[in-house]
């Protein structure tokens, strides 16, 4: 599915090339993306594309994996 999100946080990070990225505040650039995901199909496609490829970054297998890594490093 494709994604509209905030620059607030840590989203932008999380959504990395996976979404269309607002300010919140702004009401005008929330309207132009809803607008710009309507009219777009190959937009839509390739933020659903790539939102499957950014969602892998955070599967429970690399969690793990980069926890062991921490505890790793911090308990030598």
């Amino acid at each position: 599915t494709p994604v509209i999100t905030s620059t607030g946080g840590s989203l932008p990070e999380v959504a990395g090339n996976a979404a269309l990225v607002v300010d919140p505040l702004d009401v005008e650039a929330i309207q132009r993306a809803i607008e710009k995901l309507d009219v777009d199909d190959a937009l839509r496609e390739e933020l659903s594309a790539q939102g499957r490829i950014q969602s892998d970054r955070f599967s429970p297998a690399v969690y793990a994996t980069r926890v062991a890594e921490v505890y790793k490093k911090v308990l030598g």
